[in-house]
């Protein structure tokens, strides 16, 4: 399902692999600041006070929780 998926905000499944014992996703690079912001709330454990980042992050993730459910993905 998740190679189906075609979305700017939705990392990309390139290929999979599986064995008895394992499976292998190789997926799309995400970039090194692509989780800025939860890193930030995790590693100082207060709010982020930029109201602007908060508002495009925010956009971004609902932007591709509508795209979901266009394609009847439940998350």
């Amino acid at each position: 399902m998740h190679a189906g998926l075609d979305h700017p905000n939705i990392v990309k499944l390139h290929h999979y692999t599986e064995t008895d014992e394992r499976y292998s996703l190789f997926m799309e690079y995400a970039g090194d600041n692509s989780n800025y912001l939860v890193r930030k709330i995790v590693s100082e454990g207060r709010p982020i006070r930029n109201e602007e980042k908060l508002k495009v992050w925010a956009l971004d993730i609902l932007q591709a929780i509508a795209y979901l459910h266009s394609r009847g993905v439940i998350h």
